[in-house]
């Protein structure tokens, strides 16, 4: 037995030995990756406390320059974009003059702190669904969110419209004539035929507050801003209905013929 087992003894001493040596080397890579992570994140952390330079930074994170007469890759300006997005001007210029230093002529973007169309992208679905508190609050709660962010001017447009539209809705509904004229003349571009709808509420508003010719106007406008055959026999049948036959007369003169000769208001001619 012991001339057997001598051999095997002897044969894993080599075995042990480079398990231990492996061991060692992993313990020593471990030890130096984990001491590379302290380090960076020693570092970002100091940058971020303010106890480290923006100078002592940027050679702290320096990479060799790029030219770029001699590559095609582009600059990468995700991490600066996200700075700016949060507002952390410390970061942003850190990170521009370490762009600047990568790629010699490099510039920021003049777009740097606007916002983005998909920056809103979630408040327009919010508009696009007239989902309007829900609209404002979220507007509310991104600004005080993001300190220095702003809705982009059209937004803020077309969102005013907006409200004023669904009261001037609202106010017809409710047979409100005094209100639809108010809001009628604080917005003139009410009427200006992109919102059929609303022009044919206020050219009722008009009718009914005694101001006839200036409702036949604005059922003039409506039918010249009619874009679909439907929309212009539409027009003609609300000024019908509130004007009466003789008054709103004169909107057939603008009558069109179809191809099988009859007139577009045809149907509308038994009414009358």
């Amino acid at each position: 037995m012991l001339v057997t087992s001598a051999p095997l003894a002897t044969g894993r001493r080599p075995l042990l030995a480079l398990a231990l040596t492996l061991l060692g080397s992993i313990a020593v890579s471990s030890f130096a990756a984990a001491r590379a992570d302290e380090r960076t994140t020693w570092s970002q952390a100091t940058l971020d406390a303010g106890r480290m330079s923006h100078d002592d930074a940027d050679r702290a994170f320096a990479a060799p320059p790029v030219d770029p007469a001699h590559t095609d890759a582009r600059v990468d300006e995700s991490a600066l974009r996200y700075y700016a997005s949060q507002r952390a001007s410390a970061r942003v210029e850190a990170e521009i003059r370490r762009l600047r230093a990568l790629y010699p002529g490099w510039e920021p973007p003049a777009d740097l702190y606007r916002p983005a169309a998909a920056d809103e992208q979630a408040l327009w679905d919010l508009y696009g669904h007239d989902q309007i508190d829900q609209l404002k609050l979220e507007i509310e709660r991104r600004t005080a969110r993001q300190p220095g962010w702003r809705p982009s001017a059209d937004l803020v447009d077309k969102l005013r419209r907006k409200e004023v539209r669904i009261d001037l809705i609202k106010a017809s509904d409710a047979a409100d004539w005094a209100k639809v004229q108010q809001l009628a003349e604080r917005d003139p571009k009410l009427v200006d035929g992109d919102d059929l709808e609303v022009v044919w509420r206020i050219a009722q508003a008009a009718a009914e507050t005694g101001a006839r010719d200036r409702a036949l106007e604005l059922y003039k406008a409506a039918l010249a801003a009619a874009k679909t055959a439907e929309e212009r026999t539409g027009t003609v049948r609300k000024a019908l209905a509130v004007l009466g036959a003789t008054a709103a007369g004169p909107l057939f003169a603008g009558e069109r013929t179809g191809p099988d000769g009859k007139g577009e208001f045809e149907a509308l001619r038994v009414d009358v």
